[in-house]
């Protein structure tokens, strides 16, 4: 990485890991579809009631499945921020803007999820978990808006290949237009592989990234 094409943004320390930042967005990519594999091919089991918040799984299970998710999206925080280091968004005031919102809504996003498997063995309808699907909506907006706009900005002015250049902006696009409908339905054949596509953005991000950051 040459400091003419990414010239270092000021606000962030100069030895920021941008390497292992891209492994970490790239691995935050597997590790979703990983989760949204494991999720689809699990059998239902009938002594979990369907109105559960765990449901399919049992609530020990859907402990250590809210931990995984929300490390996983921390991961992907860990990249986004690598996007800021590496100055993706070269100086834009809008793109530095959404990567901030991006982060902080995947930050949230993160937090949900643990909250989750701490009402497990609630029902959809109880108040938690109203509120919990309220916090989740107030993430997903953030996520949605941060990546349009950042997204827009990295691929008109980022001069990387536009295989990982167009990601941000098509995780965006996936997240308004597939996940977010697929949310609404409760249908796992629906969310799963909505996310698992959300998921598989972060991949391509995650290995430029890191090619940056060794060279």
């Amino acid at each position: 990485m040459t400091s003419s094409q990414y010239p270092h943004d000021v606000s962030l320390p100069r030895t920021f890991p941008l390497a292992p930042a891209g492994y970490a967005l790239g691995a935050s990519g597997v590790l979703g579809v990983a989760a949204g594999v494991f999720t689809l091919a699990w059998p239902h089991d009938e002594s979990v009631p369907a109105d559960q918040w765990s449901y399919p799984f049992s609530v020990t299970l859907q402990h250590w499945l809210s931990g995984a998710l929300g490390v996983t999206h921390l991961l992907t925080v860990v990249g986004v921020v690598g996007l800021l280091a590496m100055n993706a968004h070269h100086g834009s005031r809008a793109g530095r803007v959404g990567l901030l919102m991006a982060a902080s809504g995947l930050a949230l996003l993160a937090g949900c999820e643990w909250v989750g498997g701490s009402i497990a063995d609630q029902a959809m309808t109880s108040t938690a978990a109203n509120r919990l699907n309220v916090a989740f909506g107030l993430a997903s907006i953030l996520v949605i808006a941060g990546c349009l706009v950042a997204g827009s900005v990295i691929l008109r002015r980022s001069p990387g290949p536009r295989w990982a250049t167009s990601m941000l902006l098509a995780s965006g696009l996936v997240f308004l237009l597939l996940v977010t409908p697929a949310n609404f339905t409760n249908e796992a054949a629906l969310r799963m592989p909505a996310l698992m596509l959300w998921s598989l953005c972060f991949v391509p991000l995650g290995i430029w990234m890191a090619k940056e950051g060794q060279s």
